[in-house]
């Protein structure tokens, strides 16, 4: 235990400069790896996996924006209608 004031503010500012190290090195760290994952999905498998991906998440946005005129589709296409719908919108929910 700090005895005095002088030294409780000094144990205070030991802590938070190692504290604001630890932070930096996390960080730097948090960078590095994402610039390998994002390097990693840049070659064979994973990258067909992010282009599947995202053109999945653009067909979802496509269909969200269109839904009006998909649902007045399935009204008059009867039963058969909402079938379809619904296997899209199960297939491409990403």
């Amino acid at each position: 235990m700090p005895a005095t004031k002088e030294e409780l503010e000094k144990q205070i500012e030991e802590a938070l400069e190692s504290l604001e190290t630890q932070a930096s090195t996390a960080i730097s760290n948090a960078v590095d790896d994402h610039s390998k994952y994002e390097e990693s999905r840049l070659t064979g498998k994973r990258k067909v996996g992010r282009v599947t991906q995202r053109f999945v998440k653009s067909f979802s946005d496509f269909v969200k924006v269109y839904s009006p005129v998909v649902d007045l589709l399935k009204g008059a296409a009867g039963p058969y209608g909402v079938v379809g719908y619904e296997t899209l919108s199960i297939l491409f929910t990403v």
